[in-house]
């Protein structure tokens, strides 16, 4: 009897199948009552899986001695292409779905077609190109794996499904989840040894293509082109796709959930193109400009020759209160040293666009005096339109004789923040490497390091200082090995929450020690410290600590866009305590107490203050203090429309900028 002799291309096969079933043995754990709930579902999923792989090693041994699938182009006929085409752009939808989304039950039927109906699109367009259902089968597979393994991970990491607009970010995306644990999940091990067997049978034999030899091949590939641009355009311009795929920055989650993964994904593309507003018109602007050209000169020629101080912005990273209801006391815990700032300090909350996230759009906001408010879900303008941003607060400062440097003790390139920055204004930008023997806790550079900076900085320039420092020192995630939290938060059961509070009680000793060397600096100093989102919490935490989550109806979610602030200086400025502001006023309040000019867009600003305390992203703030949800007053809210035309016509339409608007006049 002849011994079977396998090849090398079964070889391969043979150990990749037995790798997988380690590594299922390895996740065997996951599977047991003692982890997770669920678990006689998923150890029939595992002993299936099991039972695939071993029937797949039978096959292969069965064939051993055949030249199988070595370079081989083997023709396919009408009903195999028919099966493979019914069951692969249904498993690229379900495996999208099947990793991160667990509401995927919900999504109607009419839903789950689309989102299959465009992935048997990509089908066809990637076969008929190719003339090869491997790459197709290979690509798509790997394709939809990746994009629901990075869904899966970002929802993770922060609480909710990742747009375009992040990927657009993949540099500081990537830089901040390199601190992440990144561990496969079940879900993700068992989707990914699904589609490899799926691939591995259709592909056993070989290359499958079309009819071999067919004149039609070059007329496929151009057909196939003129779909893929045909469908792209198509969808890009359908208001029926906007109708039935709908997309809402306050329920992000919620909608990817319910209406597919795919199809929301795709919407947040469509989002991302920047139109202007209904109602603008560069003529409006410049009927802006001529009202508030006068009133910037008038204010600036009364500040006379006031001594011009140091400015310092420190926005610290995720400096805020988990305790968004202040009902359980954990401020008093956290921020000792920042309650007891009261003399010549104005202190209070402001209004933020984001949360567990997109640091760079409150850096946008404060810099520029400008809001998210315009843009649709989380595009990040720096990315989009930093080297647009001349006007910012940097080269105001510049324009009045001030040295002026951007500091972030972490990974320069994130956000794009060079290019960013030199338009700005900023004379230099000193990242990570530019910190000296720097203290770090846990992951990253401390907050008090991070402060030493700033004061170092003051001491060595003659010229007044304008710095605007983006810290990393209480960034998540909250798990760092060895770290013992210092605070217990409600019963100490949820660590993330007790690691992040005792992290910012650091910040808050580090801001202490800042106050006590600038009082004692002869040099005038104005500093402003603010944050710039919440942290990422399991929803558990803040659905029993505070009784309610982002997610909740009503505007008591809006408490988890806001921060507190505190501007303070070693001279006399007036006082406030609970003031409420947001970031695209705060640089304008700032510039005030220093005594600095302001721009006719400045003007503005602060007399839409009174109207309008406080607005972001997310809502608004009315002149009693009361917070409100978009849309609960639309005749009021249509002021800040005036806002919209502003930031189109700085950003974007150069062609009718009205430059005398944002300079100092």
């Amino acid at each position: 009897m002849q011994r079977k002799k396998l090849t090398k291309k079964q070889i391969y096969w043979i150990v990749v199948l037995l790798v997988l079933e380690g590594l299922l043995l390895f996740h065997l754990r996951v599977f047991l009552p003692s982890e997770n709930e669920g678990s006689k579902k998923w150890l029939a999923v595992f002993f299936g899986l099991t039972l695939l792989i071993a029937l797949s090693i039978l096959r292969i041994w069965r064939s051993a001695g055949a030249e199988q699938g070595r370079g081989q182009r083997v023709r396919i006929s009408p009903l195999e292409f028919l099966f493979v085409f019914a069951v692969f752009p249904a498993s690229w939808h379900f495996t999208v779905e099947l990793i991160e989304n667990p509401a995927f039950r919900e999504i109607d039927l009419p839903h789950h077609l689309l989102s299959i109906a465009l992935c048997a699109a990509l089908f066809l367009i990637l076969f008929f190109l190719s003339q090869s259902l491997r790459f197709t089968l290979w690509f798509g597979s790997v394709f939809f794996f990746v994009f629901g393994g990075i869904q899966y991970y970002v929802i993770e990491f922060r609480g909710s499904p990742a747009v375009f607009g992040d990927f657009l970010d993949i540099g500081a995306a990537a830089a901040v989840g390199g601190e992440y644990s990144v561990q496969p999940g079940k879900k993700l091990l068992t989707v990914g040894v699904i589609l490899l067997l799926l691939c591995f049978h259709v592909l056993y034999r070989g290359d499958r293509c079309p009819a071999l030899g067919s004149k039609l091949r070059t007329a496929e590939r151009i057909a196939a082109a003129a779909a893929a641009v045909l469908l792209v355009v198509g969808i890009a311009n359908s208001g029926s796709f906007r109708k039935f795929v709908k997309l809402s920055y306050y329920t992000t989650t919620r909608e990817f959930h319910r209406q597919g993964t795919v199809l929301a994904f795709i919407r947040s593309i469509l989002d991302s193109r920047i139109e202007a507003p209904e109602g603008y018109d560069p003529a409006l602007i410049r009927e802006l400009a001529d009202e508030y050209v006068p009133k910037a000169e008038s204010y600036n020629a009364g500040l006379g020759g006031n001594v011009q101080p140091n400015i310092l912005v420190i926005m610290d990273e995720s400096f805020s209160n988990i305790d968004v209801t202040g009902k359980n006391g954990l401020a008093a815990e956290m921020l000792p040293n920042y309650l007891s700032l009261k003399e010549n300090a104005v202190k209070g909350n402001a209004m933020v666009s984001t949360i567990a996230g997109g640091t760079a759009r409150c850096e946008y906001e404060f810099n520029t005096n400008g809001t998210m408010h315009f843009f649709r879900q989380n595009l990040s303008p720096y990315v989009l339109f930093g080297k647009n941003m001349t006007f910012a607060l940097a080269s105001q400062m510049k324009e009045q004789g001030y040295y002026t440097a951007a500091l972030h003790p972490y990974k320069r390139n994130s956000y794009a923040r060079p290019g960013t920055y030199a338009a700005m204004g900023f004379d230099e930008y000193l990242s990570e490497e530019a910190f000296r023997d720097p203290e770090y806790l846990r992951y990253y550079v401390s907050d008090r390091s991070a402060f030493d900076k700033l004061t170092e900085i003051i001491k060595e320039k003659e010229e007044p200082a304008f710095l605007f420092e983006v810290t990393m020192q209480n960034h998540g995630p909250y798990q760092y090995e060895g770290f013992e939290p210092g605070l217990l938060v409600g019963d100490g059961s949820c660590p993330e929450a007790n690691e992040f509070a005792s992290v910012i009680r650091e910040t808050d000793r580090a801001l202490g020690e800042l106050i006590e060397t600038l009082r004692t600096c002869e040099e005038p100093t104005i500093l402003v410290l603010f944050g710039d989102h919440l942290p990422s919490m399991p929803k558990e935490f803040y659905q029993s600590f505070n009784g309610f989550t982002r997610e909740s109806p009503g505007a008591e979610r809006l408490l988890y866009y806001q921060t507190p602030y505190v501007i303070w200086a070693n001279y006399d400025i007036p006082e406030a305590d609970g003031a409420v502001t947001s970031l695209n006023y705060l640089g304008v309040e700032l510039l005030k107490l220093a005594g600095s000019k302001l721009t006719p867009y400045q003007m503005y600003l602060a007399e839409l203050k009174e109207r309008f305390p406080a607005f972001s992203k997310v809502g608004w703030c009315d002149s009693a203090g009361e917070q409100h949800r978009y849309g609960t007053d639309p005749g009021k809210e249509s002021e800040l429309d005036t806002c919209r035309y502003i930031i189109y016509n700085e950003l974007i339409d150069k062609k009718h900028r009205c430059d005398d608007f944002y300079k100092i006049p």
